[in-house]
């Protein structure tokens, strides 16, 4: 009851985002397309928690076009989306689907690493790393070695 009444309500909201965005009288800064993404990206995780996999996976694509397009490919928000969508590919336990679940949590995994210095909370970008790892280790069937390796070869200093 309760889920279904907010995904109605937050459908309802995409589709007045969606009109003002096509409008042309988006914001400055993007601020349309931004609460788009947060707005699909939420409606994402009901259908993720309802196991509504497909439904789930167009819509993370979805927010990670938008945030692509608004913040640009190196933004972390955008690792944060791909992340998102990796999670979701990987959830629908279809193989066709594997490999481009591992791109994405490699592309997620880069942004992270990259960023981890940008943020006050090293802890999270830590936890966030971490969390990509031994999410594509789990993938590649060895999550233990794979987090050796990714941090060896990268060097990286949790502190």
């Amino acid at each position: 009851g309760d889920i279904k009444h907010a995904a109605r309500d937050l459908s309802q909201l995409i589709h007045t985002y969606s009109t003002t965005a096509a409008s042309g009288t988006s914001y400055p800064g993007d601020i349309v397309g931004l609460n788009l993404a947060s707005a699909i990206a939420l409606l994402g995780r009901i259908h993720f928690e309802s196991k509504d996999f497909d439904h789930a996976a167009e819509l993370c694509q979805e927010v990670l076009h938008l945030r692509c397009s608004v913040l640009g490919k190196c933004h972390i928000d955008t690792a944060a989306a791909s992340y998102n969508l990796a999670l979701v590919l990987a959830e629908t336990g279809r193989m066709e689907f594997i490999q481009e679940s591992i791109s994405l949590l490699k592309i997620s995994l880069h942004l992270f690493i990259s960023h981890r210095h940008a943020f006050q909370s090293s802890a999270v970008q830590t936890s966030n790393i971490i969390q990509v790892l031994l999410t594509l280790g789990g993938l590649c069937g060895n999550p233990g070695i794979l987090l050796q390796i990714i941090l060896s070869k990268n060097k990286l200093a949790f502190t």
